[in-house]
């Protein structure tokens, strides 16, 4: 598995996190409108919310952005935070695909149709199988 919080730079400079805080606000600016009216008009209160925390997230960006010194700890608790929903995630989408999607095909074969495709259950007790010798032996040098 990989581990997400290797990649992550633990100790960022001062352009790092300045460029982190940039990239922050301008997801914010963007995307907290957008929510906004989508809550003006639908009147769902997920909207509200989104557009709510877009808010916070545009309040940290600026400070991140403004005051590197204080942003290297907004930056370090959000990728940690990241990292956790990345690694959460990945796994539980992971489980879904494999039993979700493998297990009802296995299923299926091994007692539907009754297929072995991997030869797990043999006829006889041994697994040899013969091996027929080729033509000539040259045929060694000349694989492809």
């Amino acid at each position: 598995m990989v581990n997400p919080f290797a990649e992550i730079d633990w100790n960022p400079d001062r352009p790092a996190v300045k460029a982190f805080g940039r990239i922050v606000v301008i997801v914010s600016v963007i995307v907290a409108p957008v929510a906004f009216g989508l809550y003006q008009w639908l009147d769902k209160p997920f909207f509200l919310f989104l557009a709510r925390m877009f808010s916070v997230f545009l309040g940290l960006g600026a400070i991140s952005y403004l005051l590197p010194a204080i942003g290297k700890y907004i930056y370090k608790v959000w990728y940690f935070l990241s990292a956790c929903i990345g690694l959460v995630v990945t796994n539980v989408l992971l489980m879904l695909f494999f039993y979700g999607f493998f297990t009802p095909i296995a299923l299926f074969m091994r007692y539907v149709i009754r297929r072995d495709p991997l030869t797990l259950k043999q006829p006889s007790s041994t697994t040899w199988s013969d091996h027929l010798m080729p033509a000539s032996i040259a045929r060694y040098y000349r694989q492809y």
